[in-house]
């Protein structure tokens, strides 16, 4: 009797235990989403299938959102989840303002921005080899570099940032997309 009220009461500590393991894990690469006054998003995290659904949920639920806070975001593992977003940022008009880093594809949702500011934040290119290297997720599939190129010209007119940041990719290493460059600065709202 002893022997199996121990064994039951270990498989409960292994069954809470491993529940609670799964659920951290879960969360740990989750995007976070915080509305702030109605009119500000905050969004930090790995862009994952469920952000999409979560921001469609958010625009229907706050209207007054004006403003979309970029903290660190570390991209995503399939592009098309994080160009969605962008495209519903774009839709409702809002502004964006980098205020973290922004890596490889989360530049794009940077980009979204019906008007755009760097805040204190920085944008980072980097090669799929150095992504794996700093334990970013990168979306490498042809499909992807399509889609980021077809955004670009859906949002700008056309692809030239996309093709711009591919050129970057292909020299390998990290770049950081300056404020006062060429490529960025005719992106930023007037100040």
């Amino acid at each position: 009797m002893r022997k199996r009220l121990l064994f039951w009461a270990l498989g409960l500590v292994v069954a809470v235990g491993g529940t609670a393991a799964l659920l951290v894990l879960a969360m740990a690469g989750a995007t976070t989403f915080r509305v702030e006054d109605g009119t500000r998003l905050h969004v930090e995290g790995k862009i994952t299938g469920a952000s999409t659904e979560r921001v469609t949920n958010l625009l229907e639920q706050h209207p007054g959102l004006t403003e979309v806070v970029l903290g660190d975001i570390i991209g995503t593992d399939d592009a098309n989840w994080l160009l969605a977003i962008g495209y519903h940022f774009r839709n409702a008009g809002l502004t964006t303002r980098a205020v973290g880093t922004l890596d490889n594809d989360a530049i794009l949702l940077w980009l979204a921005g019906v008007e755009r500011r760097i805040d204190g934040g920085t944008l980072r290119v980097t090669d799929a080899e150095s992504a794996r290297e700093l334990g970013l997720p990168f979306d490498r599939t042809p499909v992807a570099a399509a889609e980021r190129r077809r955004f670009s010209t859906a949002i700008l007119g056309d692809e030239g940032v996309a093709l711009a940041i591919e050129a970057l990719r292909a020299e390998g290493g990290l770049h950081l997309l300056e404020p006062d460059s060429a490529l960025i600065r005719p992106l930023l709202a007037a100040d």
